[in-house]
């Protein structure tokens, strides 16, 4: 009931005059026309692979099998695990501000995502391949942040979406990719529970039962990690938003 729909409703400049932004007159927009010019924009693709790896992965392990593996690994009780589980929400907590406050303090959109891609293909390296090293609590509580860390890459993804389609369709490529997102959230989970279901019947358990579940998500980081090479750098703007009309199309390619 408190919220306004406009900084212009408190007498405050709009977003777009803040940003420097020429947009062109509004016009009614028909929505799935509108998503599907979102995913046919080749900028907007890398993150149609990315999104749900990441996501996916992430709930994936925090809301599933991340206490199951530490206690059946780690030998920890069902609170213990769930403790430090708390380590990739706080890791998750820190990156969404550190994350964007970086890449707005370098004005580059790549690096930082580079870095929470890299966070996540190491982590699940250690996780799947060397959960014997990592037994020691404090090693545990950095790789569990390490997992949390790589989230910052949600809040900053937002922004490189905003930037690298039309300010008109801004809101709904935001919104269309998080659909693709959250279907990895969906899906991986049971995928996971599957391979491991399978192997726990032929007898695997401990260390060697989780690997084999888990080796799909050092996969699928690596695809991510490799994926974030063949986005576009906005250097902070939107990419058309400086020129209206064919010719900002044109300088957008």
């Amino acid at each position: 009931f408190f919220m306004k729909d406009s900084p212009v409703a408190v007498s405050l400049p709009s977003i777009t005059e803040i940003e420097g932004i020429v947009r062109p007159p509004r016009k009614k927009q028909k929505i799935f026309e509108t998503v599907l010019t979102v995913y046919k924009n080749k900028w907007t693709l890398p993150f149609l692979i990315m999104m749900p790896v990441q996501m996916g992965v992430y709930t994936m392990f925090a809301s599933t099998w991340a206490v199951p593996y530490i206690t059946k690994v780690f030998e920890k009780t069902t609170v213990e695990a769930s403790t430090l589980v708390i380590y990739m929400l706080l890791g998750t907590s820190i990156s969404a501000f550190f994350i964007t406050w970086l890449s707005d303090k370098i004005k580059n959109r790549k690096i930082p995502l580079h870095i929470v891609n890299f966070a996540q293909l190491i982590s699940w390296c250690a996780i799947t391949f060397f959960s014997s090293k990592i037994h020691a609590p404090s090693m545990l509580r950095l790789v569990m942040f390490a997992v949390g860390f790589t989230q910052g890459f949600v809040p900053h993804v937002v922004a490189m979406l905003r930037e690298l389609n039309q300010p008109e369709t801004a809101g709904i490529a935001v919104g269309s990719c998080n659909m693709i997102g959250m279907a990895g959230s969906a899906i991986l989970p049971g995928v996971i529970g599957l391979i491991i279901s399978k192997y726990e019947v032929l007898g695997l358990s401990g260390e060697a039962l989780f690997r084999k579940g888990f080796l799909i998500c050092v996969i699928l980081s690596a695809i991510c990690f490799a994926t974030g090479f063949f986005t576009k750098e906005t250097h902070c703007e939107n990419i058309y938003s400086k020129i209206s009309g064919p010719e900002g199309a044109e300088t957008a390619k």
